[in-house]
């Protein structure tokens, strides 16, 4: 081959090569590209997006003092506040971000929002700056700087304090006005309103006291708020309760979660669709309180809403029975007809023999397609005798004692076979 052949092809490698080290590159650069311009798009349309992770960011650096060099000096307690703080601080710009449209509504309070996170920020710097000075003084020993400092170590925590509490008050009172104009937006129909939240209400120490079968008005505002609700269901018996939830929007999508006393979780009913209703039903024992959280099925949705707790007086006649002490009176050869509300209902009858004596006979006619029932027969002494049961749902059952002598009483207990399924029955006791 020629000399002069040599560097052209050397120069033809080298052109494939680069070509396709572009190919290469372009590759890298392309889906980069992409989603730097998906980025900057979403947030262009999602103003208030990103705006709780910019706020929250902000704090991050003297949380992380306060946690590690602060703690001898703050206390455990002092920093858990501060930080909670600065948590809601960036909640509250995002609420207020969705509440004023970026400004867009009302950009007065939109920059007034700002000046109090700003404000919140350099609180939190006095406070890390002020620690600096009282970890110094303490390692040096210097008793009359650390006391100083510790003075002034409270004055600024009480100051992140204020500040806090007047941006939790200033959003307050916006989404309250933002609440009511979208009530007047939506009236109901033939509703009579009882009462209005009070905000605060977003966790379950700042709860609303709502009535019994009364109306109450509410509204969720931005994508994290909740409202808690507390309610004591009636006296007397265990009944159904209902509780209602009437969207008064076409977008909130509606979650309610159910609590009780101790604020343990027990269950929740939640909507995907915007401008839903819910309706929860619950068996609840007589005069106890509970607890319930109305929120955004997906943080993603808000609106207004009405609530109502409602008993439904679905026990029977012979309620309460639910104790072999509170037994309801049952008569010779007179059918009672009663019900078992949920597989944890209990029923028990107490009988008088009279004059008769010999064979007992307690018959039940299953009155249900889904209770497998379950018969248990006691003696005056509440000793337990005999029973009769059936796995077998919506069965009929009978249960027989011989030799009963006359001038006796009984207790009769109808509960479930498995503890899981109700259904009303008729109950008819005889002697022959």
């Amino acid at each position: 081959m020629p000399e002069e052949q040599k560097p052209k092809r050397h120069n033809k490698n080298l052109r494939v090569k680069l070509i396709s080290l572009g190919a290469v590159v372009s590759a890298l650069i392309v889906p980069m590209v992409v989603y730097l311009a998906y980025d900057l798009i979403k947030t262009k349309m999602s103003p208030c997006g990103g705006i709780f992770e910019q706020t929250a960011s902000s704090f991050e650096s003297e949380i992380e003092f306060l946690k590690t060099k602060g703690k001898i000096v703050l206390g455990s307690n002092k920093i858990a506040d501060l930080t909670e703080r600065a948590q809601m601080t960036a909640l509250n710009m995002e609420t207020c971000c969705v509440v004023f449209g970026a400004g867009k509504r009302d950009p007065e309070k939109f920059l007034q929002c700002k000046s109090s996170a700003r404000e919140y920020d350099g609180n939190l710097k006095q406070v890390v700056t002020v620690v600096k000075q009282a970890v110094r003084a303490e390692a040096k020993k210097a008793s009359v700087a650390l006391r100083k400092a510790r003075r002034d170590l409270d004055i600024a925590v009480k100051a992140t304090q204020v500040t806090s509490k007047r941006f939790n008050k200033q959003l307050v009172e916006a989404r309250q006005n933002q609440a009511i104009a979208e009530l007047k937006i939506t009236p109901p129909a033939e509703v009579t309103i009882d009462a209005k939240e009070k905000e605060p209400n977003n966790d379950s120490l700042n709860t609303n006291a709502v009535a019994l079968e009364k109306w109450v008005t509410g509204a969720i505002g931005h994508n994290r708020d909740t409202d808690f609700f507390v309610f004591v269901t009636p006296a007397n018996h265990r009944d159904v309760i209902k509780i209602d939830v009437e969207n008064r929007s076409t977008t909130l999508r509606p979650r309610l979660q159910l609590y009780g006393a101790d604020k343990k979780y027990l269950n929740e009913t939640y909507s995907g669709t915007h401008g839903a209703n819910l309706s929860h039903y619950f068996v609840a024992a007589p005069k106890t309180k509970f607890l319930f959280k109305i929120a955004n099925y997906d943080h993603g949705s808000r609106g207004a809403y009405l609530a109502r707790v409602t008993p439904t007086k679905s026990y029977d006649a012979h309620e309460p029975n639910e104790t072999i002490l509170s037994a309801g009176t049952l008569e010779l050869n007179s059918p009672v007809e009663a019900g078992l509300m949920d597989g944890r209902d209990v029923d028990y009858f107490k009988i008088s023999t009279g004059l008769n004596a010999g064979t007992l006979s307690i018959k039940l006619e299953n009155r249900s397609a889904s209770l497998r029932p379950r018969l248990r027969l006691f003696d005056g002494n509440k000793v337990y005798l005999a029973e009769r049961y059936s796995g077998t749902r919506g069965a009929n059952i009978a249960l027989m004692q011989k030799n009963v002598h006359g001038d006796r009483s009984y207790f009769v207990q109808v509960h479930n076979y498995d503890n899981a399924t109700a259904g009303d029955y008729t109950l008819i006791v005889t002697i022959k």
